[in-house]
């Protein structure tokens, strides 16, 4: 699979240090994602002799391009893949790089959501990886020189851009958990069964919210878990003015003390 990173510079150039970061970044996050999606956990180490490994190609101009694929050297794994589609990992490469920057990927097909759905528990330990050191390379020439930084799929039909790395994501890299707890009355938009993440629309709001449980998923009640699964069956499909909501006392996560990007779940109405 070809893929490309694309640093916005203004010349054909970079600063050698903060774009090797970068580019880093980029290689361990992707091949993080493919690892466990192909391999069904998350790597712990990155050697040279792993099934799955980026490989860099050519640069090309227009700001400064680097060209890269994911190679996967192993038979079972590449059986995988194939069966998975290029198309769907594409979208799977793209959900977990948005979502370790808590932006919303709306509209993945079938496939896709699919295997998602399919790593249960092993979604948030993988986005919880990609946020420890590689996401924060990432963003080197970011927040060292402020040029932009763009992931996308080479197709044949087209550049498919997978996400943006800019001066709103390098702030999610400082995060203040409040200590106050405060209630509100929100739609669930989206629930993972297995791990108890997903996305909640606060009433009269039009932009949706990352949320997740204050203690380990497992302790919550079976009548609690499906209230959760309830409200999200009964919005499904349904404009946001006609949204059930539910009473939700949370804790925000901040960047730098201002826009919210998380609620941790304390409780819910009974």
């Amino acid at each position: 699979m070809e893929f490309e990173v694309v640093i916005d510079t203004q010349q054909y150039a970079v600063d050698m240090k903060s774009g090797l970061d970068t580019l880093k970044g980029v290689s361990d996050a992707t091949r993080c994602i493919a690892q466990t999606v192909l391999e069904r956990k998350v790597p712990v180490r990155k050697t040279a002799h792993a099934p799955v490994r980026t490989v860099m190609k050519r640069t090309f101009e227009g700001s400064y391009g680097q060209k890269f694929s994911i190679d996967v050297f192993d038979d079972i794994l590449q059986a995988k893949l194939t069966a998975i589609g290029q198309s769907a990992f594409s979208e799977i490469i793209s959900f977990y790089l948005n979502e370790s920057i808590y932006i919303e990927i709306k509209d993945l097909s079938d496939k896709a959501q699919e295997v998602i759905d399919s790593l249960g528990n092993l979604s948030q330990e993988l986005t919880d990886r990609l946020r420890i050191t590689a996401v924060t390379n990432i963003h080197a020439v970011t927040k060292n020189f402020g040029h932009d930084v763009r992931v996308q799929y080479r197709q044949r039909d087209g550049i498919k851009l997978l996400v943006e790395f800019n001066d709103e994501s390098v702030r999610t890299l400082d995060l203040e958990r409040s200590n106050e707890e405060i209630e509100i009355l929100a739609a669930i938009t989206r629930f993972n069964t297995k791990t108890g993440n997903g996305r909640l629309q606060i009433k009269g709001s039009n932009e949706t919210v990352a949320f997740g449980f204050s203690t380990e998923y497992e302790s919550i009640s079976m009548i609690g878990k499906k209230k959760f699964s309830i409200n999200l069956n009964e919005n499904n499909g349904i404009k946001p003015e006609y949204h059930l909501h539910m009473k939700l006392k949370v804790s925000p996560v901040r960047i730098h003390s201002q826009k919210i990007v998380k609620y941790i779940v304390e409780g819910y109405e009974s």
